[in-house]
């Protein structure tokens, strides 16, 4: 396996259209040994419509729609965020719960879910993504996974969701099922990651005047997905791995890259990917967490917390900080 972690590399990389393609595009000729999903007609075009692991033109049509429904979405007020938050920073310890909690709220309303449906996906998706993801196929083959696949269609199409939030944008614009789950994952663990790296450098570092240059910054040094994974598309087919945090630190891009710099010349890191696979969401999520930004920036404003500290694990391809606390000047 070869791993990148010089910056022009990876860009080059990500950036090219016919050296490399998405890993999972070609787990529909070998998906994970366990079985061929090409038997399969629902799993099959299950799989083929998930938007960051496939290339070509059905990719570029269902990015291009993908697209217009994330344009004309609302982006939620984060104030119910901000209760959650002020509640664990009066008692100097922001938990996963904490970051959880974020998360779920900021999700729910900008996808336009209630919690049950939320939950109601996630539990109804979880075969579907273990054999995606870990390999579990069930024990009953996986035409179990078709009848998954089934069940989720007709929740999808049976249930009302939020107008203005983006499930109901994409609900109108006919995207296949796998498509809109794609977006539902895919969204939710790198932005409950993101929160906590915002949160534990919003008490660290100094006060800013560019909240989402301090943002951008951030995510440069924690990116919430460590590895971007390729094959290349020749016979051997070679796993080509893009190791996100080393790259945001590469010393022949970023002056001083492992210092928090919010006002330096080159800000372009790749925490949100590059080229045809970049991050549909990107936008919305750094509006968020800019906001978080700011809230705590003001909170400093009226009392300098004297230390911060928090755990910090890199662990599954994830780099995330955890179990925050702050002690706050007498």
């Amino acid at each position: 396996m070869n791993i990148i972690s010089n910056y022009s590399e990876a860009l080059r990389l990500l950036k090219s259209s016919g050296d490399v393609t998405a890993e999972r595009t070609n787990l529909q000729m070998d998906p994970f040994d366990k079985g061929d999903i090409t038997k399969f007609p629902l799993l099959r075009d299950f799989h083929s419509s998930w938007l960051m692991y496939i290339d070509g033109e059905k990719h570029k049509r269902l990015r291009s729609f993908t697209m217009d429904a994330i344009k004309s979405a609302d982006i939620p007020c984060p104030r119910a965020c901000f209760a959650i938050l002020t509640q664990a920073i009066e008692v100097g310890c922001i938990t996963d719960k904490t970051i959880c909690d974020m998360a779920n709220t900021w999700h729910q309303s900008y996808l336009g879910l209630t919690p049950k449906q939320q939950g109601d996906v996630l539990n109804l998706s979880k075969p579907l993504l273990d054999f995606f993801f870990f390999d579990e196929v069930p024990a009953e083959g996986l035409t179990a996974l078709e009848s998954d696949i089934y069940t989720l269609e007709n929740w999808f199409r049976n249930e009302n969701f939020a107008l203005g939030g983006l499930l109901n944008n994409m609900k109108e614009h006919k995207l296949p099922i796998g498509t809109c789950l794609n977006v539902i994952i895919d969204s939710y663990e790198p932005l409950k990651i993101s929160i906590g790296s915002v949160v534990f450098a919003s008490f660290k570092e100094e006060i800013t005047s560019d909240a989402e240059a301090s943002v951008q910054e951030i995510l440069r040094l924690s990116p919430p997905f460590r590895y971007i994974n390729r094959v290349t598309a020749d016979s051997q087919q070679s796993k080509v791995t893009v190791d996100l945090y080393q790259v945001n630190r590469d010393n022949s891009k970023f002056e001083e890259a492992d210092s928090f710099c919010p006002y330096r010349k080159e800000k372009k890191h790749m925490s949100f990917g590059q080229g045809k696979h970049y991050c549909p969401g990107s936008k919305a999520s750094v509006i968020f967490l800019t906001a978080i930004w700011t809230f705590i920036q003001n909170c400093k404003k009226r009392n300098e917390p004297s230390s911060v500290a928090a755990d910090f694990e890199s662990d599954k391809g994830f780099c995330r900080y955890k179990n925050i606390k702050i002690e706050w000047m007498k």
